[in-house]
């Protein structure tokens, strides 16, 4: 079988998984398309699907007892989420919304994954290895939590991202994004003031320079 969009968008994630159980994975879901901040899945509520990203970018908070925001994750394309369903009840523990227009999703439901990988464990190995690596990540941010300031975070914050999304333009990095500095307010466990206040510093000094939909780094291991 000849794939399409989503075998180019999901090269990486399954650049080991023989032929055969992409055929069946493929064929197992759909895609969805949605809006800037439309909402793919809200927490407490029932949750179907695992979901793999195939473009744009989408976050998973979780909203507390006084509706403060905690950006837990940000998921990139050649990732996934919503796996929480395969391990334990089929309830969000959180929510996931798309950061970008035109937000291309492929949505399988657990249960026909589950039977998926039954017969494909490859699939199985592929997700346990990316849910490590989360879980490395989100230990990493709470580390960071309890040892940096908040400059620091929204520092690390940007190095991350341009590990994982930026470009080499020379010796400078371009960060192509749809963030909002109350994102990484949100992300990086800061107020929006600092990030504002951060972020103009480090333009002052020449270190990056950026608008609402770009950050350009002028030297990655200068930051």
């Amino acid at each position: 079988m000849t794939h399409n969009l989503e075998q180019y968008a999901l090269s990486s994630l399954f650049a080991e998984c023989p032929n055969a159980a992409l055929d069946a994975f493929f064929a197992s879901g759909k895609a969805q398309i949605y809006s800037k901040e439309e909402a793919i899945y809200v927490q407490h509520a029932p949750l179907k699907n695992i979901y793999f990203l195939l473009k744009g970018m989408v976050k998973i908070h979780t909203i507390g007892h006084q509706a403060q925001v905690m950006i837990k994750d940000i998921i990139y394309p050649n990732s996934f989420f919503g796996e929480n369903i395969l391990f334990g009840p089929p309830i969000a523990k959180e929510s996931a919304v798309s950061i970008e227009n035109k937000t291309e999703v492929f949505a399988i439901p657990a249960s026909t994954f589950k039977k998926l990988i039954a017969h494909h464990p490859e699939l199985l190995v592929i997700i346990l290895k990316e849910v490590g690596n989360k879980l490395i990540r989100k230990e990493e941010k709470l580390a960071s939590f309890h040892f940096n300031d908040a400059k620091s975070r929204i520092i690390s914050f940007i190095k991350d991202t341009a590990h994982r999304v930026g470009t080499k333009v020379g010796y400078e990095t371009l960060i192509k994004h749809s963030f909002t500095q109350q994102d990484i307010a949100n992300i990086t466990g800061t107020s929006r003031q600092t990030v504002t206040f951060v972020m103009n510093s480090l333009k002052k000094n020449n270190i990056i320079h950026f608008d609402r939909r770009r950050i350009l780094i002028r030297n990655l291991t200068e930051l």
